[in-house]
């Protein structure tokens, strides 16, 4: 097995795993999550959920063009209003999807590591189902060991890609038998 042929299954592990909801809030609303994957260059913010501010914007371009109507907000009757609502699915936490057959030996091979090392299969785990900078990655390792296995330990940017190779190493080895 090449290395590229082992990043080509460890990224279909990570997509199958992780990416399709693991940083993302079931409880969220749908504007705060676009939010979180798209700030903008300033802080906006709802001001009322009525829609208010929207129809006194509305209000100020129709004053700008005539001369005698000077309204403060624009009737609801007027407007339409803009639905927001959850248009997709997300994976329930919690929920045991099956396994597909090729990913069978690469995911024992990943429980296999965690078992062997916590510290590792955490990086991998953390390289491959989670899509943020390895900045946060090291701080979700670092978290994750604290919280689950009671070991107090500051995880490095450094000292994730370093156990990150041992860890693609590790698995190199596993797969290959």
């Amino acid at each position: 097995m090449t290395q590229d042929e082992l990043d080509d299954l460890l990224y279909q592990w990570g997509r199958y795993h992780g990416r399709e909801g693991v940083l993302i809030s079931e409880t969220a609303h749908p504007l705060e999550r676009a939010r979180e994957f798209a700030p903008g260059k300033r802080a906006r913010s709802v001001v009322a959920r009525d829609g208010s501010s929207r129809r006194e914007a509305m209000a100020a371009t129709v004053n700008a063009g005539t001369r005698h109507l000077h309204l403060r907000r624009v009737p609801m009757d007027f407007i339409d209003h803009v639905p927001c609502a959850e248009t997709r699915s997300t994976r329930t936490p919690g929920r045991e999807w099956p396994v597909p057959p090729h990913l069978e030996r690469v995911n024992r091979a990943a429980l296999d590591l965690i078992k062997f090392s916590p510290l590792l299969g955490l990086c991998l785990q953390a390289r491959y189902c989670q899509i943020a900078f390895d900045a946060a990655r090291a701080q979700w390792v670092g978290k994750t060991l604290k919280d689950e296995y009671d070991t107090e330990m500051d995880v490095s940017t450094k000292r994730f890609r370093d156990e990150l190779l041992k860890a693609k190493f590790w698995m190199h080895g596993k797969l290959s038998q």
